[in-house]
Parts: C-alpha cells; structure tokens; sequence
C-alpha cells in the first residue's frame, strides 16, 4: 500500500487511547489586558495581544473539540491571569480565577478531560523586573 493510501481510524487505536490537543495562554487566550491581567514577559519581546481569543471563545471551542473527537485538552494557565502582580502580595485576580473554572466546567460539559499547564513560559512582567525571571532562585 502506497503512503498516499494510508488511512488511519480511531477504531484502530486501543479503545483506552487518549486523543487530545494542547495548546499555551500565549498562543490562543488573546485578551491581554481583560479583566486585570498583569503583562508578561516573553523570551521575543512580543506581548501576545493577538491570538485565537480563546479567551472569549473557550465555550465555542470546547463544543468544536468535541465534534472532531477529542478526549483531552491540555492548557496553559496564565500566572499573570491569576497573580497581576506576580504574587499574592500583588493581588489576586477573581476574574481570571473565574475564567479558568469556566474553561474547566465547559470541556468537561463536553466530556472532555482537562489536563493544566502550570507554567509555560510566560513569567509576570513584575517578577522579571524584580529576579530576571528565573535567573534568582526567590522567584520560587
């Protein structure tokens, strides 16, 4: 059978097989600045405005992983989502809170299994400022 011919199905994996998609906060969320979110510091300089906005399209997202299959999301949650400010001391953010268990509550409506990244480099702007990022162990 020729490469071009290859058909690959589901029902050829084991019925256990994980099928899942991940993405990071960078790449999709968008929404840099709603709801408090403190800014980040990224290895290029970019500020990651602009993006899928997942942020906004989590629900309309969950519904399409579902059509095409998935059993799993893996995401990447945002420490300055959470923390603007970097710290505790810096303030907690009830919205960001709010939307990472909206994101929750919705895949899993759709059965799917939410699997959290909980950092993926993206350090809060203020943290890079204070320690150069993860250049001083206080950081930690």
């Amino acid at each position: 059978m020729a490469p071009s011919e290859i058909v690959v199905k589901r029902s050829g994996f084991p019925k256990d097989f994980i099928f899942g998609a991940a993405t990071s906060e960078y790449q999709v969320k968008g929404a840099r600045n709603a709801d408090g979110k403190g800014n980040n510091s990224s290895a290029d300089g970019k500020n990651g405005s602009v993006a899928l906005d997942q942020y906004h399209m989590f629900k309309e997202d969950a519904c399409l992983m579902k059509k095409v299959g998935l059993n799993s999301f893996n995401f990447s949650i945002s420490w300055s989502r959470i923390l603007p400010g970097g710290k505790l001391s810096g303030g907690i953010s009830k919205e960001g809170i709010k939307y990472y268990n909206d994101l929750i509550d919705a895949l899993s409506a759709q059965g799917i299994e939410p699997w959290a990244t909980l950092f993926h480099w993206d350090v809060p702007q203020d943290l890079e400022k204070e320690y150069h990022g993860f250049l001083d162990r206080q950081i930690v």
